[in-house]
């Protein structure tokens, strides 16, 4: 099976393959991070998770590195508003997106980089910009990409640059050469942060972060890059003129972009008062039904948002989830502690060898066709349309996987793999308390098989096991769970608040 992507700079759909044999290099735009994060912000980055997923699951690795734009006119003006630094409000958003992503069960990037710890990068390929007759210094100290030096300039919008003059999409600067140039340096101005640099003090345009920091972590050439589809111009066609002018070469392989998604048939905004944070989504609708509702829409097509519409998909869901839900009963019921350890291995292994051929042509059917569906463009409708096909052939096997629990537990396992694949992935098994207990103490987990450290919700869900077992004071469970914690890497500290979870690299969580 080939993976096959719409790519925006080249118009069509691709086979993708990876540069490298066997890893993905993946760049993600990221927040400007002055405010909370939307339901349209939500859209984008569950895609871009499902997509990670469905890489991982053709079998290649995934590095992946997503930036925060930790300083520009917006922050600096909503720091000043507050009256606080602008670190403080940076990394208050920065840590309500993290637990936002956690929330949507978005798995964690490789790197995490900010725009303001990579400004001597930036500064570098603005220098060789220069050098090369790309970028130009001005009076006072700005500095100037010349969009007419590079001659590739509009192949991924599609925009010309006298398109953008007539449209007056350029921001005024007698100063500039040519009014479609753009700022790779901003000097410093009275009340601003600043950083030293060879034109005074300033700091970076916003569009030279993304190729510095790209360049930086992934290489010189990069298989996927991309943003909502607002990024595609100017950001992401500035990218690539600045990249390519500087290093030469192709800087992307392919470009991909997910569309808007708005509200009611509105573009979501405070003033219409139908702009709705991840927060207050979450409040309403549980993590799951948002994820479930994403799916129902292919990513390049605008997501039209309303109450009435997403109730609607409850009765789908509930009826998948529902048979997750009855298999797993039958599975934890009817099997022993040999026959549930299974879950901690690959379905293939073992599991499947026992089904009859007429089950297992059931499950592979299932994964096959689900998969393939995503395999055309992520094309999540059509995977949806197969999940139900797979739940219908379960259903109608009801009388055979209730009197043979060992085939409710694959048929679950399989149900499993193709929820997950979509980011519903809070009933699985091997976190049910029963597995936990059983295992716990000598190491038989998923958990303690892994060699990566498990997502965040993973962790939580730990905690909440041990904290419920010293509510009941059985403080064996609980001390079991803790040590089950920290073979993970993470650790668990108690303080008179409460106990806090510690990941390794992403501080307290």
């Amino acid at each position: 099976m080939k993976l096959k992507l719409y790519n925006t700079l080249t118009r069509r759909e691709e086979v993708f393959e990876p540069l490298r044999p066997g890893l993905v290099r993946l760049y993600t735009c990221g927040l400007t991070v002055y405010d909370q994060m939307h339901l349209g912000h939500a859209r984008t980055y569950c895609f871009w998770d499902l997509l990670r997923r469905v890489l991982r699951s053709f079998g290649w690795e995934v590095f992946s590195v997503i930036n925060y734009t930790d300083i520009d006119d917006k922050i600096i003006a909503r720091a000043n508003e507050r009256g606080i630094p602008f670190r403080q409000l940076t990394e208050q958003y920065i840590a309500e997106f993290l637990r936002d992503c956690d929330e949507l069960h978005i798995h964690r990037y490789t790197v995490y980089c900010r725009a303001t710890d990579h400004i001597p990068w930036m500064i570098q390929m603005i220098e060789r910009l220069i050098e090369k007759g790309h970028a130009y210094v001005v009076e006072g100290g700005d500095v100037y990409f010349s969009v007419r030096s590079f001659q590739g300039y509009g192949k991924l919008s599609g925009h010309r640059v006298e398109d953008l003059l007539e449209g007056a999409r350029v921001e005024p600067d007698p100063r500039k050469r040519d009014p479609a140039d753009f700022a790779l340096w901003k000097a410093k101005k009275p009340g601003e942060p600043s950083w030293e640099s060879p034109w005074g003090e300033g700091r970076p345009g916003w569009h030279i972060e993304c190729s510095a920091m790209a360049y930086g972590y992934l290489g010189d050439q990069i298989d996927i890059h991309g943003g909502a589809v607002d990024n595609k111009f100017p950001h992401h066609e500035n990218e690539i003129a600045q990249a390519e002018a500087c290093c030469a070469g192709q800087f992307v392989r392919f470009w991909m972009h997910p569309e808007h998604l708005i509200v009611e048939g509105q573009k979501m905004s405070k003033s219409l008062g139908n702009f709705i944070t991840v927060r207050e989504a979450l409040a309403q609708w549980d993590y799951e039904l948002i994820r479930w509702a994403f799916a129902q829409v292919h990513y390049r097509q605008v997501m039209d948002w309303s109450a009435g519409v997403i109730d609607s998909y409850r009765s789908s869901y509930e009826r998948v989830v529902g048979l997750h839900r009855r298999l797993e009963e039958v599975a934890l019921e009817g099997l022993g502690e040999e026959d549930l350890g299974q879950v901690l291995l690959p379905v293939e292994e073992g599991l499947e060898e026992e089904m009859d051929e007429e089950v297992r042509e059931v499950g592979r059917k299932g994964w096959r066709s689900f998969l393939a569906a995503l395999a055309e463009d992520i094309n999540t409708p059509q995977a949806m349309a197969s999940l139900f096909d797979y739940v219908s052939a379960v259903n109608a096997r009801e009388a055979q996987w209730t009197e043979q629990p060992k085939v409710a537990l694959y048929f679950y396992r399989r149900l499993s793999e193709l929820l997950y694949l979509i980011g519903i992935e809070r009933a699985r098994l091997d976190l049910h308390p029963k597995l936990v207990l059983q295992f716990a103490s000598v190491g038989r987990t998923s958990l303690a098989r892994t060699e990566k450290p498990p997502e965040v919700w993973v962790l939580r869900k730990l905690l909440q096991l041990r904290e419920e077992a010293r509510a009941k004071k059985d403080f064996a469970t609980a001390d079991k769970i803790r040590d089950l914690i920290q073979m993970t890497g993470a650790r668990i500290e108690d303080t008179p608040r409460g106990p806090r979870l510690v990941v390794p690299e992403l501080g307290e969580d």
